[in-house]
């Protein structure tokens, strides 16, 4: 046998699928009990959606053990070469190899949905109107110029692009960025008879400490950057953003006024949506929340008819590739928080269990006819 059949062989082999379900089974087991210190998000993060799972190491992260990507990739793999190079493709093994092709459509699905699907929140007080959602975990810098007389016009850019590089260049940006430092999570304080961080804005009378990153759910980290600016031979002083700092900070370079945030991610719908009316309900005697429900409106901008829903526990409201569960409410004034989830490969789950049935019911079908044959 050459060395690529060897490959092949094991690439296809159960044994590399037992390896895979071990693993599979051992970060299961390990992520769950890791969520008793942390919170679901960043578990899911760490130990299913990343290629290794990786423990702090003098500095480096290193990695101890495959992480969930990493063992869906084999399993894919793994279902794939078997189909192709060890089931023969015969009306006897029909049913087998839509199996396998469900279960491949399966696990092709949860890997995209790691990739693409977005969580987020939006709270509307009744009669208001909201075009966007804000995302729970990811924040973003942005940069308003409001010169324009008819719109703003808006430049955002990832948080995780300020961590990763010192100078920001691009041809949306009016200026060069330059990042001094940026803290993942940072607690800001008052800077009193002592100079603040920054040179200019709300950052010259800040403090900036680093403190540890929050991994529980419950608590929101507090993403900072000290920043300047320049674009040819015009330089900034420095400015202090942060997601703690509520409000936008003026700001004038080359004679012309910008606006910069930092902020929690946007996610913007094809429609509006306006809280008619809230409903929250108790049991009798108590405060125990019994049921409570929003009646929204949709209006898209594609001039589709507007239609009013009403969303409760357990009864999202479903609209493309949205999905909006009421999630909580507020406590002053008649007001509604809803939880998005955008995602565009929610089909996946669907079409490979009617595949996976069809495969089962025909293979089922098969042998009871060559078993009725036989008896006879």
């Amino acid at each position: 046998m050459n060395p690529l059949n060897k490959v092949l062989s094991f690439l296809s082999s159960i044994q590399l699928a037992l390896y895979a379900f071990s693993g599979l089974f051992i970060i299961v087991l390990v992520g769950t009990f890791m969520q008793i210190d942390h919170g679901i998000y960043y578990v899911q993060k760490e130990y299913f959606h990343s290629l290794f799972i990786t423990v702090p190491f003098k500095g480096i992260q290193l990695p101890v053990f495959p992480g969930g990507a990493l063992i869906g990739s084999v399993l894919v793999l793994n279902l794939t070469l078997s189909t192709l190079l060890k089931i023969k493709f015969t009306f006897k093994n029909v049913g087998l190899i839509l199996i396998h092709i469900g279960f491949i459509i399966l696990l092709l699905g949860g890997g995209l949905s790691s990739c693409v699907v977005v969580e987020s929140q939006v709270y509307m007080e009744e009669n208001d109107t909201a075009f966007y959602s804000e995302d729970l975990y990811e924040t973003e810098l942005v940069i308003i110029d409001p010169s324009f007389s008819r719109y703003d016009y808006i430049v955002t850019i990832p948080i995780d692009t300020l961590k990763r590089q010192s100078v920001i260049k691009s041809d949306e940006l009016p200026f060069n960025i330059k990042v001094h430092q940026f803290f993942d999570n940072a607690q800001l304080s008052l800077a009193d008879s002592r100079k603040g961080v920054a040179d200019m804005g709300i950052g010259k009378s800040l403090l900036v400490k680093k403190v540890p990153i929050f991994t529980v759910d419950d608590k929101k980290n507090n993403p900072t950057a000290l920043l300047s600016f320049s674009k040819d031979d015009v330089q900034s002083e420095t400015m202090l953003l942060s997601l703690d700092i509520n409000g936008t900070q003026k700001f004038i370079f080359d004679q012309k006024t910008y606006y910069l945030q930092i902020r929690p991610k946007r996610l913007y719908f094809p429609f509006k949506l306006t809280l008619k009316s809230f409903t929250h309900d108790v049991y009798p005697g108590s405060d125990i929340p019994k049921n409570y429900s929003s009646l929204v409106s949709i209006n898209p901008y594609d001039g589709s008819a507007v239609r009013d829903v009403l969303i409760y526990m357990n009864h999202p409201l479903r609209y493309g590739y949205y999905t909006f569960y009421q999630a909580s409410f507020g406590q002053d004034v008649p007001s509604s928080v809803l939880q998005v989830v955008y995602n565009k490969s929610w089909y996946f789950p669907y079409v490979s269990s009617l595949i996976i049935a069809l495969g089962m019911g025909f293979h089922f079908f098969i042998h009871l006819l060559a078993f009725l044959k036989k008896r006879s």
